[in-house]
């Protein structure tokens, strides 16, 4: 490459236009640190930077910065462009501009005319709508009266001017520089970001930061849910894991609260002021009609929008068929906006959908944090991605996240498959092996095991906290099974506590059971009427499909239960 430059540097000709290039190059770049008049460029930047949007920092790149300054090049080229493409339609739609391209040369000539002034009308409108739009937002400042008048017309006349300069440039390079002109502007702007945007880069995610240091970054009021995500993609779960220690548990509610993970099925899990329910209509021998009865009653309490899900007290090809089969009646019939799933083995409910007799929307499995855990559980790697893209091409779900996960359970200490690293770590490696599979749900199942895991409230409260926050961290839609079992000195009062923190910290959804009582498992979770009242008081809503649902049948009303809740013989009445 190098040679062929300077082969083309002893031609004449071509050393001029590299060279006339490469000046119009350093004017550009001139001009897009050039600040209009009477404009504070710090206040502008300080609001830009307050922007998060993607849009913003696109436009940003393609005008190289200009857009941040406030610079005299702050439109860029991008009337230009805009003006060429509505050419290039209209050429298509009105004779009179089909023949002029016709006519050769001269024809084109034309068009390039009209195009350029297109361009100044379209800078010169953009100008206007950008000065107005930015004074009543209060990040242009201008004097008052007569003189206020004159600074207006000058910051539209200079954007204006600046973009007419920039596509006279353009063309100059086409016709006397190298290559396309307009393509060249556009390509230097980019490229000159790429040195901020590559240390803004090493700053953010590359270099080097303790885990004390990750966490006063994580509860810092100026790290949002956007930065947060980013950084996670490059988070080890055992970095989560150690950040999750040295948090208190006020900090945990903080931070878990600042992050916002959404993930489709059939409905969206995640978007703002909402508390999802699973509905969980166990029965000891899963008795088609209790299962139903289950169901009808959570639902008239306003449970059941994250997912309706059961775990089978017989774990079958005919049983899972026959449940998939109960539940999706009761969906199809009713119309409801939700997930279904039963809670068999993943193989289990995968021979269910090959042999087409039913079919479901979410393929559940419960997973750990190591190898010999998971091989415990009769499951691999291959086996869940063999799952989702069964359930993708078979299931029932209208979203991409097919996939619903548990953890929690303890499993990697009571199996001895910890190897060393306390449970915290191993609860992490659940969700790192969970995020690979993008999943709809995950829950943890804090208190279901123990006492070699969880023995009294304070650690029950603090798992519960620990494990929201590092699910989240891990870009996961996050639940949690607030329950116990008799060996815990602990009780209702105790779960009701900790379900009202776990919605502060903004837990994506929670367990729905009749009477907090799980009569197959044996243990107490928490009630529909729990979710009720937990929604009620921290002002949270049901997913917005699902509460639309539910108002039509007269169960939820302006933000709470409504005159039908509790009722399910409505269900019979229509």
């Amino acid at each position: 490459m190098l040679e062929t430059l300077r082969n083309a540097f002893k031609i004449k000709d071509i050393r001029k236009k590299i060279i006339f290039t490469f000046l119009m190059l350093i004017v550009i770049r001139i001009g897009s640190c050039l600040p209009i008049p009477g404009v504070d460029s710090d206040v502008f930047a300080n609001w830009f930077a307050s922007q998060t949007a993607d849009g913003m920092g696109f436009f940003d790149a393609i005008t190289g910065g200009s857009f941040y300054r406030m610079s005299i090049f702050a439109l860029n080229i991008t009337p230009y462009i805009t003006s060429s493409i509505i050419m290039q339609l209209l050429t298509i739609a009105i004779p009179k501009l089909e023949e002029m391209q016709r006519d050769g040369e001269e024809g084109r000539k034309k068009i390039a005319e009209i195009t350029r002034y297109l361009t100044v009308a379209l800078a010169l409108i953009e100008a206007v709508a950008m000065t107005i739009g930015f004074r009543r937002g209060g990040y242009l400042e201008f004097s008052s009266g007569y003189q206020g008048v004159l600074d207006i017309i000058m910051v539209i006349f200079t954007l204006t001017a600046g973009s007419a300069v920039l596509m006279w440039i353009g063309e100059r390079i086409t016709e006397k520089g190298v290559g396309n002109g307009i393509s060249i502007v556009l390509t230097v702007n980019i490229i000159s970001r790429m040195p901020s945007d590559l240390s803004l880069l090493y700053e953010n995610f590359i270099k080097g930061k303790t885990i004390q240091e990750m966490r006063e970054w994580i509860l810092d009021d100026t790290t949002d849910s956007d930065k947060i995500m980013r950084a996670s993609r490059g988070l080890t779960s055992e970095a989560i894991a150690a950040i999750s220690k040295i948090m208190g548990n006020m900090d945990l509610i903080l931070a878990g609260s600042k992050m916002h993970i959404t993930a489709t099925c059939n409905t969206t899990i995640g978007t703002e002021n909402v508390l999802a329910a699973r509905l969980q209509p166990n029965h000891p021998v899963d008795d088609v009609e209790g299962v139903t009865a289950s169901t009808l009653e959570g639902l008239s309490y306003g449970s059941g929008d994250a997912v309706i899900g059961l775990n089978p007290a017989i774990d079958t090809v005919d049983s899972t068929l026959a449940i998939w089969k109960t539940l999706g009646d009761i969906r199809d019939k009713y119309q409801i906006p939700t997930q279904t799933c039963v809670l068999s083995h993943v193989t289990t409910q995968m021979e269910a959908l090959r042999s087409g007799q039913g079919s479901a929307d979410l393929c559940f499995q419960s997973i750990a944090g190591s190898e010999a855990a998971l091989s415990a559980f009769g499951v691999t790697t291959e086996m869940l991605e063999e799952a989702e893209m069964l359930f993708k091409e078979k299931g029932h779900a209208k979203g991409p996240n097919v996939m619903y996960f548990e953890t929690g359970q303890g499993s990697e200490l009571s199996s001895s498959a910890a190897f060393g690293a306390d449970q915290q770590t191993m609860e992490c490696r659940c969700y790192g092996l969970a995020r690979h599979y993008h999943p709809f749900l995950v829950n943890t199942v804090v208190g279901f095991m123990g006492p070699e895991y969880i023995y009294d409230t304070k650690q029950l409260t603090r798992a519960a906290l620990e494990d929201v926050f590092c699910g989240h961290l891990h870009g996961l839609p996050m639940g949690c099974d607030v329950c116990y079992t008799n060996h815990m000195p602990t009780d209702q009062n105790d779960s009701e506590t900790i379900l009202t923190l776990l919605g502060t910290a903004g837990v994506h959804y929670v367990m729905g059971l009749p009477q907090a009582d799980d009569i197959m498992l044996m243990y107490q979770s928490t009630s529909y009427h729990d979710v009720a009242s937990v929604r009620q008081l921290l002002k949270k809503q049901p997913i917005p499909e699902f509460r639309q649902w539910l108002e039509k049948w007269g169960f939820w009303e302006n933000g709470h239960l409504g005159r039908n809740a509790g009722d399910p013989s409505v269900f019979f009445a229509k």
